[in-house]
């Protein structure tokens, strides 16, 4: 397991939303499973490879335009995927200004509040 870039469990919150990853050059339009302060789970039929490095681009209706760096820290196929779980990858942030940083810990928590 890559652990260069984990962090200590973040409260996570269920969403479904579109995110934009630029991963080799390449943009991919997908959509995230869930997202804490720390990472994202992104939902893909075709996994990054861990350690691959990602910019991330998330547009949140409260909060605006988060562009942030990060890497792959889990990769799960979809032959080994379940209901909790879809073929996907879990990203922790690795760059992330500190406005930013403050606007998602707010959105996150105002989603915690509504579900």
């Amino acid at each position: 397991m890559y652990r260069e870039h984990q962090r200590p469990f973040k409260s996570r919150v269920l969403l479904s939303h579109k995110v934009y990853l630029t991963y080799n050059g390449k943009l991919h339009e997908l959509h995230t499973r869930n997202l804490s302060e720390g990472g994202v789970y992104i939902k893909t039929k075709e996994p990054f490879p861990v350690g691959a490095e990602v910019e991330i681009r998330l547009l949140l209706e409260t909060v605006g335009d988060i562009r942030m760096k990060g890497v792959v820290v889990h990769n799960q196929g979809p032959l080994d995927e379940t209901p909790e779980y879809p073929s996907g990858i879990g990203i922790a942030f690795k760059e992330i200004k500190n406005v930013r940083q403050w606007a998602l810990r707010d959105f996150i928590k105002k989603s915690h509040n509504r579900a």
